[in-house]
């Protein structure tokens, strides 16, 4: 037995040194410093697996998740009108998303005042968009690229994965439903993805984008949206990528989000020349949804020469 397990461990080790040298030799070129990140994601993504595997077997399922949604739902009813034009538009927005959600549960999106742009996903179906996001993206594209990565969060059972634990130890000290709701979103307000977990939101934000009427560059456009308002507001002090601030971050670099997402997009219209792809930025300031008004010629984009030529394979 002991000899299986020194054999066991010789070969991960060997499989491991194998998949890193895998990675430097097949690395893109890319305008920023080398950093690790995607190693340090792909390193994430096998150890955020088996916790998954792991917290999967706590006994807290969709129903529970169906539940605490109700009860979050109940609480931000009662700090947010639903007369709100903000709320009413995006409400409208997710209903017209919700083909792209696969769990028994409506989806509620609430516009609240945070202090800067920034959105959340919670368990059953909440979102949390801050007034500051919606004057900071550009389009309705744009927003609907951020709605779906919150969407991915909790489609791909993100939150509920994060505070399983917290919520059976709830459970066991008999709290109640409002006061384990309470707790979800004071935790889930305060806490960080991992990068790879952020990336799978992306991705599942961007394959669902393309499945829309709305230009594929949103995402990347989102990215970039939120990184002017970063260096307007001086929030980041970072100018280079760092090997050890790049792994303790909780999100991947936007520089490296936004460069990976404009790739995908110029593919895609490489391969799509004859497609027209809408924009929204009237539908973003009136409030008014693509599928409620198409404004016009000036909203739609077409294969552009400029901004599509020289895609290159993104590797990430």
């Amino acid at each position: 037995m002991k000899k299986f397990k020194l054999i066991f461990f010789l070969f991960i080790i060997i499989f491991g040194g194998f998949i890193v040298t895998l990675l430097y030799l097949s690395k893109t070129d890319t305008q920023f410093e080398y950093t690790f990140s995607n190693i340090f994601q792909i390193w994430g993504l096998a150890t955020k697996n088996a916790d998954r595997v792991i917290t999967r077997f706590i006994p807290i399922d969709s129903i529970d998740e169906k539940d605490f949604g109700i009860a979050i739902k109940e609480k931000f009813d009662q700090e947010v009108s639903k007369n709100d034009p903000d709320c009413v538009y995006l409400n409208n927005l997710a209903k017209k998303l919700s083909k792209f959600t696969k769990k028994p549960f409506n989806y509620k999106i609430y516009a609240v005042d945070y202090g800067f742009p920034n959105a959340f996903a919670l368990p059953g179906g909440v979102i949390l968009i801050t007034r500051d996001l919606l004057k900071t993206l550009k389009t309705e594209g744009q927003l609907v690229a951020i709605i779906l990565h919150e969407v991915g969060h909790i489609e791909l059972s993100h939150c509920l994965d994060s505070v399983r634990f917290e919520i059976l130890t709830k459970k066991i000290q008999a709290a109640t439903l409002g006061e384990i709701a309470d707790f979800t979103v004071r935790f889930l307000l305060q806490y960080n993805y991992s990068k790879t977990i952020e990336s799978e939101a992306d991705e599942f934000s961007y394959q669902n984008l393309l499945q829309t009427k709305y230009d594929p560059y949103s995402l990347t456009d989102s990215f970039k949206c939120l990184k002017e308002y970063d260096v307007k507001e001086n929030l980041s002090t970072k100018t280079t990528t760092n090997v050890i601030i790049d792994y303790f971050s909780s999100h991947p670099y936007l520089e490296l989000r936004i460069e990976k997402f404009e790739e995908e997009a110029k593919l895609w219209w490489q391969y799509n020349k004859d497609a027209k792809k809408y924009t929204g930025t009237k539908n973003l300031e009136t409030r008014t949804t693509f599928y409620q008004k198409d404004f016009g010629e000036t909203e739609w984009v077409k294969f552009s020469t400029k901004r599509d030529k020289n895609p290159t394979t993104p590797n990430f």
